[in-house]
């Protein structure tokens, strides 16, 4: 059994992650029961580099999105829903939300998220 998500519970997080890492960027931290739902946000790239969203770690290869390729100072935005029920990104629960790079290059912006508790279950 779940719960709809508590829109009363959005939150802004800044992000600023620079280069790859094996175990990528975590931007969100995880909370157990939970799942991190992304409702909007920007993130915009110094350099040339392809990014994508995972749930956990990188090494559980639990991707969000496809690779996202980005040219030196190009965004990519995701439009506030106006339906706050479809988030662009959703975890799975206790995941925190990663990013993974594949070059040496910084990307910055921000995210808009919630989280969903989930009930009755491991």
């Amino acid at each position: 059994m779940t719960t709809a998500l508590d829109t009363s519970q959005i939150a802004r997080v800044t992000v600023t992650a620079a280069g790859h890492r094996a175990e990528g960027h975590e931007l969100i931290a995880a909370q157990p029961g939970q799942r991190i739902c992304v409702l909007g946000g920007c993130l915009m790239a110094a350099g040339a580099v392809n990014a994508a969203f995972y749930s956990g770690p990188l090494d559980r290869q639990t991707p969000l999105c496809g690779l996202l390729p980005m040219a030196a100072h190009s965004c990519v935005v995701l439009g506030l829903s106006p339906d706050a029920s479809i988030p662009w990104l959703v975890c799975e629960v206790g995941d925190a939300l990663t990013l993974s790079l594949d070059a040496d290059v910084l990307v910055a912006g921000w995210l808009i998220y919630t989280r969903k508790q989930e009930n009755g279950g491991a």
